[in-house]
């Protein structure tokens, strides 16, 4: 059964009302005296979006929280491996290795582009073991290594790939030799930022992860290198040259800032702090990391899950944040 937990959003507003469909998914104590409602389960994987977070319970199941897309359309029933959170759409890979998709197709984070990208229903059929949901695309390695892409930006490079990322108008992957690969535009909306231009072109790659104007990875050193732009806009965010020096086993990029995890378990972020999605990165132990818009969260060695930054995605205060799933 999937599990669904979310501040409801109808229309153009908001509405503040928790919905939580999991048996023994009963109010707990949150430390401070009142009652807590939030789902309550460990994790295995973990992935943000702009509007919604979603994870892969230790039961195999899909679990989101914050917003709703706009369809109300909950994710699917069943036994899943992955799970993607894009903008307005939302994917996955069930046990037997099939893309599920649901949300809607549109470009939402687009002004005036109402068009049908396909994003949430066009899914490739076959065996596949990762996927990435960007903005109005995503993308998926088939156990073969093969690369489909499908939406708006969906050209990726004929090669065997690793791993892929999906960023607002770019997507990254490294390909089976270590060899990062970048495709899309480095167009967002206001200039040319060098994401998928200026990629490297020499050297190993363990990790990628494509953002708004940037992109990072992590070399076969286990050192971080991003590229791109540091604005994306007006504002001076320094994603590109606040990368931290150390030694890094995972990273994820968001539209303004980026976040890692040390050989030792700890969170460093960096880049865009408006809303606390950088100093506010928690201390302990951790082994995956998520990054949006302007939240992170990070899933320590029990499956527990710590969030921090802003719960607004656009249309109110969603509960990204605040409404995260407590550990059992």
């Amino acid at each position: 059964m999937a599990i669904r937990y979310a501040k409801m959003t109808i229309g153009f507003a908001a509405v503040s009302m928790a919905l939580c469909v999991l048996a023994g998914c009963g109010d707990s104590d949150n430390g401070n005296g009142n009652d807590d409602a939030r789902l309550t389960a460990n994790f295995e994987q973990i992935s943000a979006g702009p509007y919604l977070a979603c994870g892969i319970t230790s039961n195999q199941e899909i679990a989101c929280w914050g917003g709703e897309h706009p369809t109300g359309e909950s994710a699917p029933d069943g036994g899943f491996s992955m799970v993607s959170s894009g903008d307005w759409h939302s994917c996955a890979i069930d046990l037997d290795g099939q893309v599920d998709c649901w949300g809607i197709d549109e470009d939402v984070d687009a002004a005036h582009d109402h068009n049908k990208h396909g994003q949430a229903t066009d899914v490739p059929s076959g065996e596949f073991d990762s996927i990435s949901a960007g903005a109005a695309h995503s993308c998926a390695i088939e156990t073969s290594g093969e690369i489909h892409c499908w939406g708006r930006w969906d050209t990726p490079p004929e090669e065997s790939f690793e791993q892929v990322s999906t960023g607002i108008r770019h997507s990254c992957g490294i390909d089976v030799d270590g060899k990062v690969h970048c495709w899309g535009i480095d167009n967002e909306q206001l200039g040319d930022y060098g994401q998928v231009t200026e990629t490297p072109e020499e050297g190993t790659y363990l990790k990628v992860a494509a953002g708004g104007t940037h992109s990072c990875a992590i070399t076969e050193d286990q050192e971080l290198e991003c590229w791109g732009e540091e604005s994306g806009g007006s504002l001076d965010h320094g994603q590109v040259r606040h990368t931290p020096e150390g030694e890094y086993v995972e990273v994820s990029s968001g539209r303004h800032h980026s976040c890692a995890i040390s050989t030792e378990g700890a969170v460093h972020c960096w880049g865009s702090d408006d809303e606390g999605q950088v100093s506010g990165a928690p201390s302990g132990t951790f082994t995956q990391i998520t990054v949006s818009n302007a939240y992170s969260c990070a899933l320590d060695e029990a499956g527990a899950i710590e969030c921090w930054g802003i719960d607004h995605g656009g249309l109110g205060d969603n509960g990204q944040v605040t409404d995260a799933p407590l550990a059992e």
